[in-house]
């Protein structure tokens, strides 16, 4: 029987902020997948959304981060999952942010300054504080469980 290989997550001090590698680092310009951990205060996760056949990582978290910044950000909501969660009024992960990884524990762009919130029991979809749904955005950070667009 083969051995299947240890991984070990490392813990990478970048300026004041904190990176969690856990399968891999994440590189720059890979498709990543961004949502806010239930259980890891104060961090997002970071799933790898490149294709099985261009990772061997696909679909599993790689890394979490206290902030996050992506480009062309798609914001999903799983049907299924949004359903459970009102039915059992229970936290899980339901909704998430898909685009191109632009910048780990960078510092909050001063041109981002629309914040983006998601809760299942106020409103279905992604909103502004305004109260306008969110789609799609050219740029989104994360930063205290929110999204700047």
């Amino acid at each position: 029987m083969r051995e299947q290989p240890v991984i070990r997550a490392a813990l990478i001090l970048l300026r004041s902020d904190i990176m969690i590698v856990k399968q891999r680092e994440p590189q720059i310009g890979e498709r990543v997948e961004v949502y806010v951990n239930l259980n890891k205060q104060g961090l997002f996760s970071i799933l790898d959304r490149e294709p099985k056949s261009k990772s061997p990582t696909s679909g599993k978290v790689i890394a979490y981060a206290e902030s996050v910044e992506l480009e062309d950000a798609v914001f999903k909501i799983s049907n299924s999952k949004y359903n459970g969660i009102l039915k059992k009024q229970q936290r899980a992960v339901c909704a998430v942010v898909v685009g191109k990884l632009l910048s780990i524990d960078g510092s909050h762009p001063a041109d981002l300054t629309t914040r983006v919130s998601y809760n299942p029991y106020r409103q279905r979809e992604f909103h502004t504080d305004a109260g306008e749904s969110v789609h799609v955005a050219v740029r989104a950070h994360f930063r205290n469980k929110k999204v700047y667009i």
